[in-house]
């Protein structure tokens, strides 16, 4: 018989001991590198802070957007019941109309206007950095380094000044921010597997949708936090997961972003944002699709010759394809490959990428939306992706065993903390380039020496804001030599040569004007320059007593706005003038009808006598004399005592 083996006594394990928050030493981390990332992205952006508003979408957000001038139950009703500048954002316009009225308050102790609005972008811009690093810290296991290494660049890449810098898109910040916290509910979510985290990041995801359409990719995105996380395979689901719960908890962020992307696809057709789709072919829009793709990954790693534009560089499938848009095809293929065939290594790289693509899907200009063909706003939050592959990358090198990545790696880091520091610098000088319409225009028009856009926006802002008409004069003519068909800039040229009292010049632009105008088939007044164009155009030609050319101007402003007293006191001058008296009286008494009490109640008297001196009627003339001399305007007493005596009337006689 065996004797039992002798069994050694269980050794009796510690419970393990679940961790219910960061170490004290963790929470330090944390705290200083908030601080940090706060600090230098204030310092980044200090400079917007004395920036004023642009001419360039800055009106039509602000100051011809009546429903943000007051906070009251109807304006917030139009704002998310209307579209507002070809897009539907209420959440926008509600931020802004704090903003108008703290303007408003602030104005009365010398504040400029813009400044709150750039306040607000700011502080909004900085808590988006503290949002990435705690998204990227959840999102990476813990990493700390990743965390803040995205965090800082995506704080302070000058790709992103534009977003902050530019007024009108408050909407890139404000959607970002509900954007960043609906992805950090979503990873708790699939963390801790608390229901009411899923039910916040869909909350806020959709007050991220009413900041901005740009959030419609979230669900795609959430899939890839999926495939990144593990919830499942490209090769299958996993054997523990269902892939109908994961792609269920999608659902309402799938539906819910396409939908907005289609009402803002309807709102944006209605307005002649998107272009027609036979504009382009279909194989010029793959390419234009992918040269997006390609030239933003480049802005990324060298983000010189930026601007605040960018044409496209051919008009029409007649005009021929750079080379440039050939070899971005290509590079973007080859890259796309690459991240495919990295997932055997690493996951990382194929959740960047596609991050990267699936946020950037709807601003790729497959549909032509606007007139650029890229733009430095649409990068804001896209760029996270490959700011996440750059962060893994580098801390999987600082980590890695061998001997030749341990001898480079302090070379390697202080290569990067030196190009770290330099985006800094470049950032904190692009936002220079925000400061006003001229700096803005002159910076685009350097990188686009034949851009029209450039030349016709500055040369508005010289003529209107700035008050430098020779500047603008140079701006306009320079249009000239581009654009010849752009009915607005003579428009604008011809009030120029107003303000340098050329009124022979200024006839000829405006009647320019007025004929592309009418060869597009325009009737007059359909277009926003053109009672402009009559207006002035009628002003000018009496300022050279050209009388009898000012009646038809005046005659289509009366036919638009028969209550405006100015058109008919300026036609009755014209009609007296030409000799038709009785036309001119019938303009003058309708002046007195509209106006009683008109500024100019003693010119218009004063005229109706004139009209009643020159038919020989001195006993009708006298009493208007009489008026317009109670009105204080300067009437001749010589004239007077004359056409007092013509009409026999006596001093001392009663009437």
């Amino acid at each position: 018989m065996n004797k039992p083996v002798k069994q050694s006594p269980k050794i009796k394990q510690a419970p393990i001991k679940k961790r219910s928050g960061p170490t004290l030493n963790k929470t330090a981390i944390h705290v200083v590198c908030i601080i940090v990332l706060g600090l230098v992205t204030l310092f980044t952006f200090w400079p917007v802070l004395q920036a004023g508003f642009t001419n360039w979408d800055d009106p039509e957000y602000v100051h011809s957007n009546t429903c943000i001038h007051q906070l009251n139950a109807g304006n917030i009703r139009q704002m998310f019941t209307e579209p507002a500048v070809s897009n539907y954002h209420p959440l926008t316009l509600l931020s802004l109309a704090v903003d108008y009225s703290r303007a408003h308050i602030n104005q009365q102790n010398g504040i400029p206007e813009a400044y709150p609005f750039h306040q607000t972008n700011l502080i909004i811009h900085i808590l988006n950095v503290i949002l990435v690093y705690f998204a990227i810290y959840r999102l990476s296991m813990g990493k700390t380094a990743v965390a803040f290494f995205t965090a800082f660049l995506f704080g302070i890449h000058p790709m992103h000044v534009e977003s902050v810098s530019w007024i009108a898109e408050r909407k890139d910040v404000l959607f970002g921010f509900f954007w960043m916290i609906s992805l950090i509910f979503y990873l708790k979510y699939i963390d801790d597997k608390h229901l009411w985290s899923y039910w916040l990041s869909l909350v806020f995801f959709v007050l991220s949708l009413l900041s901005k359409p740009a959030a419609a990719p979230m669900g795609m995105i959430l899939l890839l936090v999926d495939y990144y996380r593990n919830r499942f395979s490209l090769a299958g689901v996993r054997p523990d997961r269902n892939l109908w719960k994961i792609l269920l908890e999608k659902l309402p962020f799938l539906v819910l972003g396409l939908a907005l992307i289609l009402i803002t696809y309807f709102i944006q057709s209605k307005s002649d944002t998107v272009a027609d789709f036979q504009l382009f072919s279909l194989p010029r829009r793959v390419l234009i699709s992918f040269y997006g793709f390609y030239m933003y990954l480049q802005k990324l790693l060298l983000p010189v010759n930026l601007s605040a534009f960018y044409p496209y560089p051919f008009k029409n499938n007649q005009d021929a394809i750079p080379a440039g848009f050939y070899l971005a095809f290509i590079l973007s293929i080859g890259i796309l490959i690459v991240t495919f065939l990295s997932v055997k290594k690493t996951r990382s790289i194929l959740f960047g990428v596609l991050f990267y693509l699936f946020m950037l899907i709807p601003v790729l200009q497959f549909v032509s939306v606007g007139s650029s063909i890229i733009s430095e706003r649409y990068t804001y939050i896209p760029y996270l992706g490959i700011f996440y592959i750059a962060g893994m990358g580098l801390y999987r090198g600082w980590k890695s065993p061998r001997k030749i990545v341990k001898t480079i790696r302090i070379p390697v880091m202080v290569m990067i903390g030196v190009y770290m520091a330099t985006l800094t610098v470049m950032a904190r000088q692009r936002t220079h380039v925000w400061n006003n319409s001229g700096t803005l225009w002159t910076n685009v028009a350097a990188q686009f020496p034949n851009l029209p856009t450039a030349y016709k926006n500055r040369g508005n802002y010289y003529a209107s804001e700035a008050g430098e008409t020779e500047k603008a004069l140079k701006d306009y003519e320079k249009l000239l030599t581009l654009d010849s068909t752009d009915a607005s800039l003579f428009s604008n040229l011809g009030n120029i040569y107003c303000m340098k009292e050329e009124y022979d010049k200024a006839i000829e632009v405006y009647s320019k004007s007025i004929r592309l105008d009418s060869l597009k088939g325009l009737p007059p007044f359909k277009s926003s320059y053109s009672y402009n164009n009559y207006l002035n155009r009628g002003f000018s030609n009496m300022k050279i007593n050209h009388f009898a050319r000012a009646i038809p101007d005046y005659t289509l402003l009366i036919e638009k706005d028969s209550a405006v007293e100015k058109f008919h006191f300026n036609r009755g001058l014209a009609w007296a003038n030409t000799g038709s008296y009785e036309k001119a009286m019938a303009d003058f008494q309708e002046c007195l009808r509209l106006e009683p009490n008109s500024p100019d109640k003693g010119s218009i008297l004063f005229n109706l006598a004139a009209c009643f001196i020159k038919m020989g009627d001195p006993v009708k003339a006298y009493p208007y004399l009489q008026q317009a001399q109670a009105a204080d305007y300067p009437v001749d007493a010589g004239l007077l005592e004359s056409i007092k005596k013509q009409a026999g009337i006596k001093s001392n006689s009663r009437q």
